[in-house]
């Protein structure tokens, strides 16, 4: 684990709507993210603006970024989107700011969708000196991965001269358009943002730190929805396209990241068995919530996940035999802050969402058995030997049968909540990929061991 690690393990990155649905499952969430703003921002407009504060700024957004820890929102910040074609986008109070030189940037630039990136604010309990890190930097870094990864043309930014942000959003590869510019009381500096110019975090530490939020974040929003012909619902888009082409879809292109490590390797192979090993000892903990959580309805459901529950057991401790056997001690392998956030993960949508989110998870770890389980298992008994390898070879045999009656219940949930398993199976192949990588990573440091040793790494 990278030194930087515990800065960082203990936050969940979450993107929500701002405008959410009738029927938006974590709506909890969604009530305690605008608390938080209404909050923060009452209170620091009170005195210089005491009438400025207006819940139609928090409505006007597109997405609302929370960074977690806990039950705790930590830091907080909003993006609304709109499209410099449309006569009403420099008519709203907050675009009013980019009367002249930034309306007219946008337009010889030919910038059609516009994002901002707004109202960055900190939990006070959550300063630099408490986690280590200045939070602002590292949501104004998040937003910006969104900005990316959308495409969208141009992005704007006003912080407050106070905040120390400015130099940051410079920093960005913002181009600053005014100073000092008269707001509520406040002064702010007014950045404007191109696709192709925005950069990076110029600290290695903090453009670590972003990369692992992102890549492990919880994204609510439509955006993260799959599409079919540009305008079908979350719900609809299931129904388009069956549930086991989305699950051999994403397997594929998930094992093929699999395959890559380097299995020959002792120092690799340990690591990725001392984090199968964290994440299977929830199973059973995760089974029982997922039966408990199971709705009437899905009654069939139920009684089966109290079964698979029987069959699970134990079978952590046959990963750490398998280590033992391998001559590694587990106290030398730490968790990844990877690995929690994809055990995190799977009681979040459960509690946030719906029990029938887990079987997206079913679907990733039981599947990865039936398609890689045997093969790997046979390279690692040839390499290390066939006691290191029980964990791989149960797995591949018991799981064949558990694949195929987990895409059976999922094909009889409702259209919300097959999405909801098949939106979990992506999120999961997502977190699980970057574990890989910090596998990779953190196997380099472990001391070299040959492959005829049984002493230790």
């Amino acid at each position: 684990m990278t030194a930087m690690a515990p800065k960082y393990s203990q936050f969940r990155y979450v993107i929500l709507p701002a405008r959410p649905d009738v029927g938006f499952a974590p709506r909890e969430l969604y009530n305690k993210a605008y608390e938080y703003w209404k909050e923060y921002w009452q209170r620091t407009f009170k005195l210089k603006a005491p009438t400025f504060w207006n819940p139609i700024d928090f409505f006007r957004q597109d997405l609302v970024y929370c960074l977690i820890s806990g039950d705790e929102i930590a830091a907080q910040n909003l993006s609304t989107i709109a499209h410099a074609d449309n006569s009403l986008t420099f008519d709203l109070p907050y675009f009013r700011a980019y009367a002249g030189t930034a309306e007219d940037l946008i337009k010889q630039a030919g910038a059609k969708s516009l994002m901002t990136v707004e109202y960055t604010s900190v939990h006070r309990n959550f300063g630099e000196r408490n986690t280590g890190l200045r939070l602002a930097e590292i949501m104004n870094g998040l937003a910006l991965e969104t900005f990316q990864a959308q495409g969208f043309d141009a992005t704007f930014a006003m912080p407050r001269r106070l905040s120390g942000l400015s130099e940051v959003t410079a920093n960005y590869g913002y181009r600053k358009v005014a100073e000092s510019f008269p707001k509520a009381g406040w002064n702010l500096d007014v950045f404007l943002g191109f696709n192709g110019e925005i950069l990076k975090h110029p600290d290695p530490e903090y453009a670590e730190v972003i990369r692992h939020l992102w890549e492990t974040r919880i994204d609510y929003s439509s955006l993260s929805r799959p599409r079919v012909g540009g305008t079908t619902s979350p719900q609809e888009s299931t129904m388009a396209v069956s549930i086991r082409d989305q699950y051999q879809e994403t397997m594929q292109e998930f094992c093929a990241r699999f395959d890559q490590l380097d299995w020959s390797d002792r120092r690799v192979y340990a690591m990725w068995l001392a984090q199968a090993y964290y994440l299977v000892r929830h199973t059973t903990r995760l089974l029982s919530l997922c039966a408990g959580y199971c709705p009437f309805e899905y009654e069939a459901t139920h009684l089966r996940l109290i079964e698979h529950t029987q069959e699970e057991k134990g079978h952590d401790n046959i990963g750490l035999a398998d280590l033992t056997a391998l001559g590694v001690s587990l106290k030398d392998l730490p968790e990844l802050a990877e690995t929690s956030s994809l055990i995190q993960l799977q009681y979040d949508q459960m509690k946030d969402l719906s029990a029938c989110s887990f079987f997206g998870y079913i679907l990733l770890l039981e599947g990865l058995a039936v398609m890689r389980a045997k093969e790997l298992g046979d390279k690692v008994a040839a390499s290390f030997g066939p006691r290191t390898a029980r964990f791989l070879k149960v797995h591949g045999e018991d799981d064949i049968e558990h694949i195929e009656q987990a895409l059976k219940q999922i094909e009889t949930f409702d259209a919300e909540d097959q999405q909801f398993a098949m939106d979990n199976l992506r999120s999961s192949a997502r977190i699980y990929h970057t574990m890989l990588d910090r596998i990779e990573q953190s196997a380099r440091d472990l001391p070299v061991a040959s492959t005829e040793s049984r002493a230790s790494l």
